[in-house]
């Protein structure tokens, strides 16, 4: 199998050179050339026919949002974003996964030979994901993300669906689900059950994350820090070194981050958010399995369709990365197949009625 040929685009000679000799002698990875800024890396580019970019925001000259926005526009190439903690960063980050970047990893802080080998394998997941991905369908869907129209709410039709007093919605996605997510929620009206999302993505975003899916969406949307009740009109979003659960109490559901360790490798995980819902509100769920990589989220759907919930995998046709819901479908644990411009008007049919 061929390696994924890598250009990394920074201005920082150190940064240059610790991300070569981390990914040196990869057995998927190919470092085909560094590149000081967007000068030189559109000549790069010509030269090297890279698979991947890994891509600094902050750059001299011509920045990296605007270096993203010409390449997107003349020679779109997969784009894993290489941002710093700062707000600023956090901001500009998410600004270019609305532009068609793929994936984003934080600039390390290492403190141990473990961090380090942590790192190495976030960071190879996000370019090994970012070379698996469609990029005509990551960017397809960044222009309907712009589209402000509101949900037609026509009611989905959908053979054995009866009409569930549904308590409870949870949403799992990996690479190009911030946009996927983003489109959802924008459409739904705000009187909706309470939503849980895990969406894979480093600590230091998901907070900004849920801050910008809340300025696009007539919910309230909010990154979980504290155990509290899960209500109508409200979005949970897992942080980014936790899990999300979902607990019964009292006969009233209640959303708390997780810090136990990872499940299938990642935390937050799907399957740890599925399998909790599964347990609090079992035929009363609606489970959701957007575009990423791999199979996080199956194992937790299939649970939930065997109790009688309403499991929706995205389709091929929409999604940028055809993994995780083709896993779901292959093992039979997905009830509908959706594309992802038809999820929120099937969702709005499920709106509490207004008193």
């Amino acid at each position: 199998m061929n390696k994924v040929k890598l250009l990394i685009i920074d201005d920082s000679a150190i940064i240059r050179h610790s991300l070569r000799q981390l990914l040196d002698n990869d057995p998927q990875i190919q470092v085909v050339g560094t590149a000081i800024n967007a000068q030189i890396a559109s000549k790069k580019i010509q030269l090297y026919k890279p698979d991947v970019l890994l891509l600094d925001i902050n750059m001299p000259g011509i920045d990296g949002l605007t270096f993203l926005k010409q390449l997107m526009r003349y020679n779109p190439l997969p784009v894993v974003i290489f941002s710093s903690y700062a707000p600023s960063g956090s901001f500009n980050a998410l600004k270019a996964l609305s532009l068609g970047a793929l994936e984003i990893i934080n600039k390390p802080i290492l403190k141990s030979e473990s961090d380090l080998l942590d790192y190495k394998n976030r960071l190879r997941q996000a370019i090994l994901s970012a070379a698996s991905a469609d990029l005509s369908k990551a960017i397809k869907l960044s222009k309907a993300v712009e589209n402000k129209s509101q949900p037609s709410l026509k009611k989905t039709h959908l053979s054995n669906t009866p009409n569930k007093d549904i308590q409870i919605i949870a949403i799992g996605a990996s690479t190009g689900g911030t946009e996927a997510i983003r489109y959802i929620l924008s459409k739904l009206p705000p009187n909706m059950p309470p939503i849980t999302i895990v969406q894979h993505m480093p600590v230091e975003f998901t907070k900004s994350f849920a801050q910008n899916l809340d300025s696009v969406s007539q919910l309230h949307v909010q990154q979980t820090d504290s155990r509290q009740q899960a209500l109508s009109g409200n979005v949970y979003i897992a942080p980014g070194n936790k899990h999300l659960i979902v607990q019964r109490f009292n006969n009233r559901l209640f959303v708390q981050p997780d810090d136990s360790p990872p499940l299938n490798r990642f935390k937050p995980s799907i399957d740890k958010l599925f399998l909790s819902v599964a347990q609090a509100a079992g035929s009363k769920a609606i489970a959701i399995l957007l575009t990423g990589m791999g199979d996080d989220g199956v194992k937790g759907m299939k649970r939930l369709f065997l109790q009688g919930a309403i499991t929706i995998a995205q389709d091929r046709d929409t999604s940028v990365v055809y993994g995780m819901p083709k896993e779901a479908i292959q093992q039979g644990a997905a009830k509908h197949v959706m594309s992802l411009f038809k999820i929120p008007d099937f969702l709005a049919t499920f709106a509490k009625k207004k008193d």
